[in-house]
């Protein structure tokens, strides 16, 4: 194996030849030959590689990283198998209500906790023998007023109006007549545009402008109560664009708004501890800068929430229980595979770009002293 040239020597490899010139300025005018371009080219990808292993070496998860990737697989894999899409939820929305009322002051009490007229599923009598499509298995995914987004425009719009908007190209829309004895509004009455809706609102929001963060306080108590409960809100988005396929998943898996949401919390939360105590045992003197140790934390989660997403998804595929997909923690794990990956290239392309500036810089060091030391033997000077 030839051995490799200094970049002295690539530098002064002619320099007898080039002692011959009449001018300093000839002198100086030295090129390397393509052989020897393409030998320097070669010692840098050899550089480069050599310096990724050593990067990888450092970063290698250790005996307790190990530890801390199997701590952080098993409370991911516990989370999913002990708490199902089905759990922590209560019976209907009634018991829902009591909850958020115990956090409510009282003297709102009367205007937030009402029932909100995108519940109604009671026709009046100008509607009876018509099929309106909504029924009180269906009025959470056929009503906007439930879905997590558009919610807070439409059912916001619609407790303000006493109406109701349905998931649909046209947004029909209903007038919900009141109850002549409890006063809530539980009859869908006549049918009007969208447009009425609107207009109303803004009517309503010039003569009172209290009304609006009223109302949207109250979308929030009543998202705040259905969202606990065994039929839970729709997903946003996919229940417009696919309603049929947001009220399978909810009617047969429990997978809605509050299953992955919480799946993503809880996985976030664990990620977080994890996270935490293993920088408890960083060590300075070995990784000299924070950065490289936390590529070795973010590999721990990585690998982690890879495992268990993987392993959730082969359960649920076996046994069918697909109660137990863990939708938010896969949402998790997809986001940690972009950002995670994302930082540790980055974090490997400066360590590999910061030595090999480093060995530069050396060797250009040492070709300085090495110039002056052979232009004073003859007799030049820089």
């Amino acid at each position: 194996m030839n051995k490799r040239k200094s970049l002295f020597e690539y530098c002064t490899a002619n320099l007898e030849e080039d002692l011959n010139f009449k001018t300093i300025d000839e002198l100086y005018d030295i090129s390397l030959s393509e052989v020897e371009v393409n030998a320097a080219y070669e010692n840098y990808l050899e550089d480069y590689e050599r310096i990724e292993n050593e990067f990888r070496k450092i970063t290698k998860l250790d005996k307790l990283d190990v530890k801390f990737l199997f701590f952080a697989t098993a409370l991911q894999c516990l989370r999913q198998y002990l708490i199902s899409n089905s759990k922590l939820r209560f019976d209907d929305a009634e018991k829902g209500d009591a909850f958020v009322k115990r956090i409510v002051p009282r003297q709102y009490q009367d205007i937030l906790l009402q029932s909100v007229p995108y519940d109604a599923t009671q026709k009046s009598e100008i509607n009876k023998g018509i099929n309106l499509g909504i029924a009180g298995n269906n009025h959470r995914v056929t009503t906007l007023g439930h879905d997590p987004l558009l919610g807070w425009i439409f059912g916001t719009l619609n407790i303000m109006t006493n109406t109701l908007t349905k998931n649909d190209i046209m947004l029909s829309s209903h007038i919900v007549n009141k109850h002549p004895t409890t006063g809530n509004p539980i009859y869908i009455g006549e049918s009007i545009f969208i447009g009425e809706v609107l207009k109303s609102s803004y009517e309503i929001i010039m003569e009172d402008k209290k009304m609006l963060p009223v109302c949207i306080l109250r979308q929030a108590l009543h998202f705040g109560s259905d969202n606990f409960t065994k039929m839970g809100l729709p997903l946003p988005v996919l229940n417009t664009v696919a309603p049929d396929i947001s009220k399978d998943l909810m009617k047969n898996f429990q997978i809605d708004f509050y299953s992955v949401t919480r799946g993503i919390a809880l996985s976030s939360i664990i990620n977080l501890l994890i996270a935490n105590i293993h920088a408890l045992y960083y060590d300075e003197e070995k990784y000299k800068k924070k950065e490289i140790y936390e590529v070795k934390t973010r590999k721990i989660l990585l690998l982690s929430n890879t495992i268990s997403s993987v392993s959730n998804i082969v359960y649920t595929s076996i046994t069918k229980d697909f109660e137990k997909l863990d939708v938010g923690g896969i949402l998790v794990t997809i986001y940690r595979l972009i950002s995670d990956t994302k930082f540790i290239n980055n974090i490997k392309k400066e360590f590999v770009e910061n030595k090999i500036n480093e060995e530069l810089e050396k060797q250009l060091k040492e070709l300085n002293l090495e110039t002056e030391k052979l232009l004073d033997e003859l007799n030049y000077s820089i």
